[in-house]
């Protein structure tokens, strides 16, 4: 008999933690919480999403999400104090992240994982290109573009959804999918797992350092 796990996903909101927590549910392991690292600001250090659209996520996925707040992405006592929380509060046994092709942040989640005795789990990890393209296109999921490299004179893109037409035009301007320092970030919306889609509108389009990004403001 298949051993499962109940796993604490290092949640983003975009389309690599999704597609994590889509192939570790696919496997017949269950969620028990979202992990989120925060800035003192309130805002996530990945996307800059505000805590308020975060536990939008939490309602409509039905799983309870926990914060690290923290000025450092990889703050090791913030992370092993929430990895801690994850496991006495729902019983995570197991921690899953969507790193595909850096093994620092991999290593670093699977150290504080080994340190309190949880499993780690990395299902996106060296999939190639033409595997991850598949998976995403089939995932149901609904991606937007949040941000894009201004080097890629595709600003229009930003704030449309990620659908397989983006993604040609993207690819052709060299960006790879699996590449975890690409030029894109995104945001899923809804799809499987949500019981309703996230409530928010894009900011209009703005540029910071070398990204063109739009802000993702909640709506009452």
């Amino acid at each position: 008999m298949k051993e499962t796990h109940r796993f604490a996903l290092s949640f983003s909101a975009g389309k690599d933690s999704f597609l994590a927590l889509k192939l570790m549910v696919g496997d017949g392991h269950v969620p028990a919480c979202l992990v989120t690292s925060l800035l003192p600001v309130g805002r996530s250090h990945m996307h800059g999403l505000r805590t308020s659209i975060l536990e939008q996520y939490a309602v409509s996925l039905g799983i309870p999400i926990l914060f690290d707040i923290t000025k450092s992405k990889f703050d090791r006592t913030m992370a092993l104090e929430t990895a801690r929380k994850a496991k006495e509060l729902y019983r995570a046994d197991a921690s899953c992240t969507g790193d595909i092709s850096l093994s620092g942040p991999r290593d670093f989640n699977l150290s504080i994982a080994r340190e309190l005795g949880l499993k780690g789990f990395y299902p996106l990890f060296g999939m190639d290109e033409e595997t991850y393209e598949k998976e995403l296109i089939g995932s149901g999921f609904t991606v937007m573009i949040k941000s894009l490299s201004t080097s890629l004179e595709l600003d229009e893109l930003v704030g449309e959804q990620l659908d397989e037409k983006a993604m040609g035009l993207l690819a052709r301007k060299g960006v790879r999918f699996t590449d975890d320092t690409t030029d894109i970030h995104t945001v899923v919306v809804d799809g499987p797992f949500f019981q309703n889609p996230i409530s928010f509108k894009f900011s209009d389009r703005f540029h910071k350092g070398p990204f063109t990004m739009v802000d993702m403001l909640p709506v009452s």
